[in-house]
């Protein structure tokens, strides 16, 4: 069986003998061993595959005067169609082509849930995880009902193509390219921070960090470990610093490490698995749990990751940093005040300015999953 390779690729002798040798040695360990994608929200058979993934945005569904019924069904629709556009992606040609046709798996996640929240129900972090919230109840039953939704499309949609079924159909991936263009809460994490200046690297010369600098945009460099190097910064002020009274919002520093494995075990009930329809055919939630490394003592830490490791899929831990005292001479997102940010806001000069989004402007922080814009040749 060969698993690599399609009509415009044929790999070399010394390429397939290579992948012949390892799908043996993967088949012979009796149960299939799997791999995830480097997010982790992705199963994948060890011998290699693809994860093709897409995001949601309930928060942007407009209402036109519409009942909540009507906008909901605008949203169900929407998650439909995304599940459909995943599987027209999979025709494609590919290096994987034998593992798409056989899995067909497709990975349709959410971002911006708690602008969606708040937008739609009035409904904080500390709202939804709450049980005994009426209003949270029905948001959940509705993310669940999304879904089922989106399973039963995707289904439906493969057959007509004569397709298998995907093997996986929900996911949610950290989304931290995506989110960026709308200052949306990224995957399922909640906000980091509300106000960040986004420093952005540019090469020592270019004529744009000037004019950056004549506009009132603030300018450090070059800087001492990255040769040639500049950075500028851009005030970003959040969506959901926009929306919600700030006495109103939770960031990720403020819930507490129970609080968010709380959370991500209601996005796995209820958006993964609809509920508990279809946990056949879910992927993971991505997601990193922040925790101040001060507040919470060892001891305590090893109690909860005892209690919640076998509850949850997966799950990334990370202590916050403190900007003061790092390590590196800058961060990609340096926190600031709503007062910090609205002076900076009105020093600069935005007369004649259009917005064009391009690469420095969304590449990924953390450097995963970044868009790229690459011409082919």
């Amino acid at each position: 069986m060969s698993y690599i390779g399609f009509d415009g690729y044929v790999p070399s002798p010394e390429a397939q003998l290579h992948a012949k040798r390892l799908l043996e040695r993967a088949l012979a360990e009796g149960e299939r061993p799997g791999i995830v994608n480097p997010c982790g929200e992705v199963p994948l058979a060890i011998w290699g595959g693809f994860c093709l993934i897409g995001d949601l945005v309930p928060y942007h569904a407009i209402r036109d005067g519409q009942t909540s019924d009507m906008l909901y069904t605008r949203i169900m629709d929407a998650a439909g169609e995304l599940a459909k556009f995943l599987i027209r992606t999979n025709l494609m040609r590919s290096l994987y082509r034998k593992e798409v046709e056989r899995t067909n798996r497709i990975g349709v996640g959410l971002t911006g849930i708690h602008e969606f929240a708040w937008k739609q129900m009035g409904l904080m972090f500390r709202d939804l995880i709450s049980k005994d919230n009426p209003r949270a109840i029905v948001f959940w039953d509705f993310i669940a009902a999304i879904s089922r939704h989106t399973v039963k499309v995707a289904d439906q949609y493969s057959r007509q193509l004569g397709l298998v079924i995907p093997q996986t159909v929900t996911t949610m991936k950290p989304s931290g390219t995506v989110s960026k263009l709308w200052a949306l809460t990224e995957g399922g994490h909640l906000p980091s921070r509300l106000f960040y200046l986004r420093w952005v690297q540019f090469t020592v010369g270019d004529p744009l960090i000037q004019e950056y600098k004549d506009r009132g945009y603030p300018v450090r460099g070059p800087l001492r470990t990255y040769k040639d190097v500049e950075i500028v910064g851009f005030p970003t002020r959040t969506e959901l610093a926009r929306i919600m009274p700030a006495d109103k919002v939770v960031t990720a520093a403020e819930a507490t490490f129970e609080e968010q494995c709380q959370w991500v075990s209601l996005l796995e009930h209820h958006w993964l698995v609809g509920g508990g329809a279809h946990p056949e055919r879910a992927g993971q939630v991505s997601y990193t749990l922040k925790y101040d490394p001060e507040q919470i003592t060892q001891q305590e830490f090893h109690r909860l990751m005892g209690k919640w490791m076998p509850r949850l899929k997966a799950l990334s831990v990370m202590p916050q940093e403190n900007t003061d005292k790092s390590a590196y001479e800058y961060l990609p997102e340096e926190v600031i005040t709503q007062n910090q940010y609205d002076e900076m806001v009105s020093n600069i000069d935005v007369t004649g300015i259009t917005e064009d989004v391009s690469f420095e402007h969304i590449d990924c922080a953390s450097g995963a999953c970044p868009i790229d814009f690459a011409d082919e040749k």
